[in-house]
């Protein structure tokens, strides 16, 4: 991927129509790859599905064939999704900040139902889950972070409005006991330990090294460092466990590396960030340094692969990556081709 592209990757769509055409005229139905990038260079993610209805759910030959016999308009789940989380094992928790609920969307199940304690959730934003299955949301309007057993009961709260004005996204380091809560209205991020104790909070309003202009999503990788997108500093600052900063990357440009309106932030097995930016239409990913590696985006509205506003972004254990459509009113499914997934499913 070369930084003086600027214009939106087309070839995506081209390709998705090519295979979409090609497995039509087989007699079987056959199932159709969308790998990314295209031929020449070595796909690195599967596109798995798109989905803002029950209508995109996976169905049966017979399913489909009534579907299309009977037709009709499939009915949106989504007002405005925003944060999205999940385990890996089917179930999608998406938070829509219009209708006030996060709603579960079950693949296994194949069914969308409203998470069971939505009502104790007054405008949630993002989210996170932990190993355990304990689902965190960003409650802006509550000026907290509500956790959630497996089941679904209400656990704790973090926060309140003494030390968070606007909780907008969670990220959590199982592994040093900390939850990171980034609050876009005091430009700072706030460090609790897992059981919900403040531990302190840092950085303020600025555009200087480990200043933030409405911090939004965070990801902490293997060593513990804190990604933060910066948005309105159109960057990704990189700190330690401690919250001492470390470096940047980004600037504000039309250029395919550069950043807009950086604002969600995931990371996968291998150490790849993948940031969606409002602005841009996209989904990139690049290396830990900061080099660009994908530009996934761009095309019409209408399109399964388009991205409008993307927002949240999520990778679970098994490199699924979850990006949410705040415009389109749906949410995308990828998956990085790891080794695991590339011996079960390998790429000719």
């Amino acid at each position: 991927m070369k930084d003086h592209m600027k214009k939106p990757v087309t070839r995506l769509f081209l390709l998705f129509t090519v295979m979409i055409f090609l497995g039509g005229c087989s007699a079987k139905e056959t199932k159709t790859r969308v790998l990314w990038p295209p031929p020449p260079n070595p796909p690195k993610l599967e596109w798995i599905g798109t989905y803002r209805s029950l209508d995109q759910m996976p169905k049966t030959a017979s399913e489909k064939m009534t579907q299309s016999i009977l037709g009709g308009q499939p009915v949106p789940v989504f007002k405005r999704p925003f944060g999205v989380a999940s385990s890996g094992d089917g179930r999608i928790f998406i938070s829509d900040v219009d209708q006030r609920q996060v709603i579960v969307y079950d693949l296994n199940k194949r069914s969308v139902y409203p998470f069971k304690n939505t009502g104790s959730i007054r405008t949630p934003f993002g989210m996170a889950m932990d190993s355990t299955g304990r689902l965190f949301v960003a409650d802006a309007a509550g000026k907290t972070v509500l956790v959630f057993a497996p089941d679904d009961t209400p656990l704790f709260s973090i926060g309140g409005p003494e030390l968070l004005d606007h909780p907008t996204f969670v990220a959590l380091d199982e592994a040093r006991d900390r939850i990171y809560v980034s609050d876009a209205r005091a430009h700072r991020i706030a460090v609790f330990d897992m059981q919900g104790k403040h531990l302190r909070s840092f950085g303020d309003w600025g555009p200087q090294d480990g200043n933030f202009y409405s911090p939004q999503g965070m990801a902490v990788d293997k060593n513990g460092n804190l990604y933060v997108a910066d948005m309105f500093n159109a960057r990704v600052q990189v700190f330690d466990a401690e919250g001492k900063f470390l470096r940047k990357f980004g600037e504000r440009g039309d250029l395919q590396s550069n950043f807009e309106m950086p604002k969600g932030i995931a990371i996968d097995s291998n150490g790849n960030l993948y940031i969606t930016d409002a602005r841009k239409k996209a989904m990139l990913t690049y290396n830990p340094e900061g080099r660009l590696l994908l530009f996934t985006g761009g095309g019409k509205a209408s399109h399964p692969l388009s991205l409008m506003l993307p927002a949240g972004i999520w990778v679970d254990k098994k490199d699924q990556i979850y990006v949410v459509d705040q415009i389109g009113r749906r949410f995308a499914i990828w998956q990085y081709l790891n080794d695991a997934y590339l011996k079960e499913q390998p790429v000719e």
